[in-house]
């Protein structure tokens, strides 16, 4: 999404006296791993946040969860914060294996989960934690 000054898009607190934060237990299976998508959009759709920008997200918000059922350990926790700088998610679990960015080959099946991330986000990464490790988007 662009804005009319050539700007992109960055979501913004409606009510700067409210506070924007929402958690979810994402339970281990793949149709609620699935079921969180709509869960997300529905949460930033209450928050006001513009509906081109969800859909442009959405899928690299699923992407982030999708890769905890994959490849970490549960619980998977995901927690969504709209502050002055924009939309941050984070995506925590249990496995203390950091995410590897792969060079996936143009037959390759698999390999493109973070490629995605980061081209719908303005900044990403992540962190150890105490048990385990948190991925995060700046959208």
């Amino acid at each position: 999404m662009v804005s009319g000054t050539g700007a992109p898009y960055i979501p913004r607190r409606p009510d700067r006296t409210k506070f924007y934060f929402q958690n979810f237990a994402v339970p281990w299976t793949l149709e609620d791993v699935n079921d969180t998508r709509h869960r997300v959009a529905a949460v930033l759709r209450d928050w006001g946040i513009d509906p081109g920008f969800i859909d442009d997200r959405i899928t690299a918000i699923h992407e982030m969860v999708t890769n905890a059922y994959c490849h970490g350990e549960p619980p998977v926790l995901l927690s969504l914060l709209l502050d002055d700088h924009g939309l941050l998610v984070e995506v925590a679990d249990r496995s203390p294996g950091m995410p590897e960015r792969r060079r996936p080959g143009i037959d390759d099946l698999r390999g493109r989960g973070l490629i995605l991330i980061e081209d719908a986000a303005r900044a990403m990464g992540w962190r150890a934690v105490r048990e385990g490790k948190v991925v995060w988007a700046r959208f």
